[in-house]
């Protein structure tokens, strides 16, 4: 059963992931669909997706185009991070120690690189400094905060974190967490397909 706390501690990781958009450059509208679509009972239609796709194409192709490559670039790492932190956290539950996958470790290496690459600012100006620092501060505490989460998988106790939410992270909260997060996946990549398909 998806609890009211289990709910709340899922809504503050997507919403750190919808910082990226802010990142980017994206407008307030975009920033908003794009939380809709990730939050834990998030949707994503046809109107939405059309309403996201005309904030972008309102600039120039070029810049649209290097929007989308940016999106893409930074958040689909970003949300791979988040399944492979809770996969991790699911094999350190199970085995009683710490255990990281593969990939998370690669992801741990490569996401200051991808994020500096996805910003859409000159690399020598003001903007694309400020956003490398708070990306470099934010990837610290989640950094801290990842470690924590093993920690207390594997040692089979409440994380306490993420402004104060408890969370106890058993076999089956894990699970509902990793099947919450690859439904919201799928919506955010369906918002950042150009081409809109029906299911």
């Amino acid at each position: 059963m998806f609890t009211k706390t289990m709910k709340r501690f899922l809504f503050i990781l997507l919403f750190s992931l919808t910082s990226f958009a802010q990142a980017l450059d994206s407008t307030p509208e975009m920033e908003r669909i794009i939380k809709q679509v990730m939050q834990t009972d998030g949707e994503i239609n046809k109107e939405l997706h059309d309403k996201f796709w005309r904030e972008i194409n309102t600039s120039s192709k070029e810049n649209s185009d290097k929007y989308t490559k940016s999106m893409k670039l930074i958040l689909i790492p970003a949300q791979e991070y988040q399944k492979e932190l809770w996969k991790s956290a699911l094999i350190s539950y199970q085995n009683n120690t710490v255990v990281k996958t593969q990939r998370l470790m690669e992801l741990d290496q490569q996401m200051s690189e991808l994020f500096r690459k996805s910003l859409t600012y000159p690399p020598d100006s003001n903007e694309f400094k400020r956003e490398a620092i708070a990306f470099e501060k934010g990837s610290a505490r989640s950094k801290e905060s990842a470690k924590k989460l093993l920690q207390a998988a594997a040692n089979h106790k409440a994380f306490a974190e993420l402004n104060g939410v408890e969370f106890y992270p058993d076999e089956d909260s894990i699970n509902e967490i990793l099947a919450k997060l690859q439904a919201s996946f799928n919506r955010i990549s369906k918002l950042m397909d150009r081409h809109w398909i029906e299911n």
